[in-house]
């Protein structure tokens, strides 16, 4: 894709969002299923079906951009999820994990926080305020799960992890 304009670099940077968060959606439920806090399990629950809103928000802004949404690799998002199947393939001490888990998906919530705030931005500076309040949205729902993931490690995984060998 030739990129000649904001236009051109705002759905370059939405068709990586797209690819990010259904790579997201491949990858969190065995996440889900491997944790061992049940706080941490709900609200990767939870963050799972966000993550299906999500795709679904970004298939209605490119709906309003008259434009098919294109599931592309996000590489980005591709290297922080192998470092979170990676971890999971290790043998790692299972309060371990949790902990080591969380901040592997912090990295990732920062990723799409960063990206959806410079879309929003960019659809914002572009006039598409429909587009940019949807896009914001999404924002602070990632904020908020990034909030509760480091809720959930300051509140008991970190210390479950720390006394574990």
């Amino acid at each position: 894709m030739r990129i000649d304009s904001l236009q051109d670099l705002l759905i370059h940077e939405l068709t990586d969002l797209y690819g990010a968060e259904r790579q997201l959606l491949q990858v969190l439920p065995g996440v889900t299923r491997m944790v061992r806090s049940d706080a941490l399990r709900d609200v990767l629950t939870q963050n799972l079906e966000e993550t299906r809103q999500h795709v679904d928000r970004l298939d209605g802004v490119f709906d309003l951009l008259h434009r098919a949404p294109a599931a592309h690799l996000s590489t980005g998002m591709d290297g922080l999820l192998m470092h979170v199947r990676q971890l999971m393939s290790a043998n790692v001490d299972h309060f371990v994990l949790d902990a080591a888990l969380i901040g592997a998906l912090q990295r990732a919530e920062h990723y799409e926080i960063s990206s959806y705030g410079t879309c929003s931005l960019y659809a914002r500076l572009l006039g598409l305020d429909d587009i940019a309040d949807v896009l914001n949205e999404t924002l602070e729902e990632e904020k908020v799960a990034d909030a509760e993931l480091t809720r959930i490690a300051e509140s008991q995984v970190n210390e479950m992890a720390r006394k574990a060998g």
